[in-house]
């Protein structure tokens, strides 16, 4: 009984170091009052033709709140931002925008309004994703099609000198630029990244290349979360988990191991004991061939040990 306790024991201690290695896949999950607020700066630099010697830049403050989950499931959120533009021509302008809207926490769709983004078409959210999305599958940022790059990439969060375990996902795409800037062919690479947990943003990267053949300039957007109700998870706590993760991993395999050995020993020791034998009972008769004290039992007839002769119970009383 004892000696198959191991591989019971050992299956224990698998599943054991399955369960504590096993991540645990977060869904999208919004709650009242999940919150952020962010740095960003866009650039447009490198210019040629119309735009040689040009260059400019936008540095913005803004925030986003997420105020409750409507009755038909939505989140109602509200957004602000504040931005100072100038140019190196000594020209300068101050913006700010604020208001309400709302958005699916399962399709990311804007449902009603949105923070500002006036020139796509039934945009997506471009702040959250569903962090359970694996590697080399895509989800959708504004119109942009993003794919899942790294579920464990480690992000310098400049606001916060240090790393942060995220998720990186990267789209490439173009389309067709006709604003104040004047009529190009936009090609452009966006690289985000996303708490694993919450899946709230936690930067971003955007570098975008115009071109109509006489004139090119380079426009770049830098983003990066300056607060948030939601933890981020630094690399050297996750270097300490791991360490726990390991020394338990030891613990475990060094105490079932203990724990079969000693089992292993006592069905050893066990095998080794010789059987007992029963008391040899007192004679009660003498053999009429040899006269040896003998015993006989209720059978009334023995062999006796001594001379190997069949004896009966009358023959020895006799």
């Amino acid at each position: 009984m004892q000696v198959k306790s191991k591989p019971f024991l050992l299956t224990i201690l698998f599943l054991s170091i399955a369960l504590i290695l096993t991540p645990v896949l977060a869904t999208y999950t919004p709650h009242q009052g999940d919150t952020f607020s962010y740095y960003e700066v866009q650039n447009l630099s490198n210019g040629t033709g119309d735009y040689a010697g040009y260059t400019e830049q936008s540095i913005i403050n803004g925030t986003e709140i997420m105020n409750d989950l409507t009755n038909n499931g939505n989140v109602s959120a509200y957004y602000s931002w504040t931005s100072a533009w100038s140019n190196n021509q000594g020209q300068s302008q101050n913006n700010a925008s604020s208001g309400n809207f709302a958005f699916s926490p399962t399709t990311f769709l804007y449902t009603n309004g949105t923070d500002d983004q006036e020139r796509y078409v039934n945009p997506t959210v471009w702040f959250c994703m569903d962090p359970s999305t694996s590697q080399g599958n895509t989800f959708d940022l504004l119109n942009t099609m993003m794919t899942v790059v790294n579920t464990k990439y480690d992000y310098h969060l400049p606001s916060q000198n240090r790393n942060i375990r995220t998720i990186f996902a990267q789209g490439n795409s173009s389309y067709q630029r006709d604003d104040v800037y004047g009529q190009f062919a936009a090609t452009y690479t966006w690289n985000t990244y996303f708490d694993p947990v919450s899946g709230y943003i936690v930067g971003y990267s955007y570098n975008e290349q115009d071109t109509n053949g006489s004139t090119e300039f380079t426009f770049t957007d830098t983003l990066y979360i300056t607060s948030s109700s939601y933890s981020l998870t630094a690399i050297s706590e996750i270097n300490v988990t791991t360490t726990i993760i390991i020394i338990t991993i030891i613990i475990i395999a060094v105490t079932i191991i203990a724990i079969l050995i000693r089992l292993r020993k006592r069905s050893f020791q066990q095998s080794n004991i010789p059987p007992t034998t029963s008391p040899k009972p007192a004679p009660n008769a003498k053999c009429p061939y040899c006269g040896a004290d003998i015993y006989i039992g209720a059978e009334n007839v023995t062999k006796c040990e001594y001379c190997g002769r069949e004896v009966h119970r009358l023959s020895a009383n006799s």
